[in-house]
């Protein structure tokens, strides 16, 4: 059968949303900083919508944040009812990473590639416990999953509906927060030089055309929205001076160097980290195009966090898709059949293990 690994991708969504609802019924979110300056948001996006405020005064609620997330969250509000139904807003980021890690895999490898790396990813603790969380970092490597995505399937000249789907991702992500060019960036430079390289190929220079014109088109979009106050852009990067969550006493070239990568741990577990490693290897023994991709995907964002003063493990949330990627490639570059199937279920065991270690 075709699309015989959808059900199990529906199943694996339809898992992690009833144990998120559950989490809810109990009323049992861990309370943190941002956690509750989003809550803050909220409630006065809610108050200035019931006041009847202006469009263009909601987008400039908190210039750190833009204004999507809340708007998606009021609007769950508002077609339940119930104000609980705002939190399910990391379950909805939680489906949109699943289906999009599980399309970039299927895209550069096939749909073992993209239904394994959805399920090790899902079962990341970094990404299962944001899920339960009232903040914007699933909403990072949802969005610049889903960007490039999108972007492959432009890239091999899909319909009509994947250029606009494209626009309105890119947009939705500069809505929703700025970090997430971070991790498209190197993925978009990389198809284009891929392109340019094969610019023979008629089929390709128009694809590469049509990626672009998407960018330009939403660039344009996102510029009329912030045209307002542009000086966001300056307050944004002024907090690169800021301390972050290392204290004064740490504060060397080594802990800095470091930070992101001791942090891997933490977001995968000791378990995962350790295939991560092992699969390291395969990655270099993929195609040049598949190859050059995901390190572009990987890469840039670790070293232009590391280079900023202002850390936090969150930051690098984008990374954990393409780490589930290689973890998954390098299960599907196991020979025997039967090898890779205890492999690979091994490794789902591993992460429904730790899911319910954790809770």
């Amino acid at each position: 059968m075709k699309n015989k690994y959808i059900p199990a991708l529906i199943l694996l969504i339809l898992f992690h949303m009833l144990n998120n609802f559950f989490w809810l019924e109990k009323d049992a979110w861990p309370v943190g900083k941002d956690y509750i300056i989003h809550l803050n948001n909220q409630m006065n996006f809610i108050s200035k919508i019931n006041a009847g405020i202006c469009l263009k005064e909601l987008m400039y609620l908190d210039y750190e944040y833009p204004p999507l997330f809340y708007a998606i969250a009021w609007l769950l509000k508002y077609i339940t009812g119930a104000y609980q139904a705002m939190f399910l807003i990391s379950s909805m980021f939680l489906t949109m990473l699943l289906l999009s890690v599980y399309g970039v895999g299927k895209t550069l490898g096939n749909r073992v590639v993209g239904i394994i790396a959805a399920y090790i990813c899902s079962f990341f603790p970094f990404i299962y416990k944001t899920s339960i969380q009232f903040n914007l970092e699933l909403s990072t490597a949802a969005l610049s999953s889903l960007i490039i995505y999108l972007m492959l399937r432009v890239g091999e000249g899909n319909r009509l509906i994947y250029k606009i789907l494209l626009i309105l991702a890119i947009v939705a992500a500069g809505l929703t927060r700025q970090l997430i060019i971070l991790f498209v960036i190197g993925p978009l430079m990389c198809y284009s030089l891929n392109c340019f390289h094969n610019r023979e190929n008629v089929k390709k220079s128009h694809n590469i055309r049509d990626v672009w014109a998407a960018l330009i088109i939403s660039f344009v979009i996102l510029l009329i929205a912030y045209y307002h106050d542009l000086n966001t852009f300056d307050r944004l990067i002024g907090k690169v001076d800021e301390r972050g969550l290392i204290d004064s006493g740490e504060v060397t070239l080594l802990y800095h160097a470091f930070y992101y990568i001791k942090a891997i741990p933490g977001q995968l577990s000791w378990a995962y980290t350790i295939c991560f490693i092992m699969a390291l290897g395969f990655v270099f023994k993929l195609g040049e195009y598949s190859t050059n991709m995901f390190l572009a995907w990987f890469i840039p964002p670790l070293v232009v966090l590391t280079c900023v003063y202002n850390k936090f493990p969150e930051f690098t949330i984008g990374n954990l898709p393409v780490i589930a990627l290689i973890i998954a490639l390098a299960v599907d570059k196991v020979k025997s059949v039967k090898l890779k199937s205890i492999i690979a279920v091994g490794v789902v065991v591993v992460g429904v293990c730790q899911y319910f270690n954790n809770f």
